[in-house]
């Protein structure tokens, strides 16, 4: 390969590095606060003997609801990485980014918030079938939580493959 073509692709390689590697920083908090959003969920519904999900669908607002600052500022920059790149590595990093965030498993054509979804779902539920439910909703978390594990491994097999990319 001349050396004009390999400083050419180790500049590109380098300047997708310095796109993503501030998006993983502000990635990892976010996939450890989904983490305690779905884990918390888990304990307080295994723990409640109460007819109604009210208070633990209140306290999974509060937490949605302080990892709001974070998500947004993770899902804009995937999104603008996204839209603006021609690299197809970058892009996939981008779509791997927001796959953390959204399903498509729930939504009816289109992608879904997982947390949403998962609050609308408790917050449907009849107040009389929770207790025999408990089993349903502990393992819609935990699907939820594998999920974003996996969707995790993703961003950090990608993110890996485009720093190596940059030492080549």
């Amino acid at each position: 390969m001349p050396a004009c073509l390999r400083t050419r692709v180790s500049v590109q390689a380098l300047a997708a590095v310095a796109l993503v590697e501030p998006l993983v920083k502000d990635l990892e908090p976010v996939v450890e606060d989904y983490f305690a959003f779905f884990s918390s969920s888990i304990d307080e519904i295994k723990s409640t003997d109460a007819c109604s999900l009210t208070p633990i669908i209140e306290d999974l607002r509060r937490l949605r609801e302080q990892m709001l600052l974070a998500r947004v500022k993770v899902q804009q920059l995937a999104d603008a990485i996204e839209a603006t790149t021609s690299d197809r590595q970058l892009k996939e990093f981008a779509r791997r980014v927001l796959a953390i965030f959204f399903c498509t498993r729930h939504a009816s054509g289109g992608k879904a918030s997982r947390s949403t979804t998962y609050i609308d779902f408790l917050e449907h539920l009849p107040p009389d079938s929770v207790r025999r439910s408990q089993g349903d909703l502990v393992d819609a978390a935990r699907q939820t939580k594998d999920e974003i594990a996996h969707a995790w491994l993703q961003v950090s097999q990608t993110y890996g493959a485009l720093r190596l990319d940059s030492v080549k």
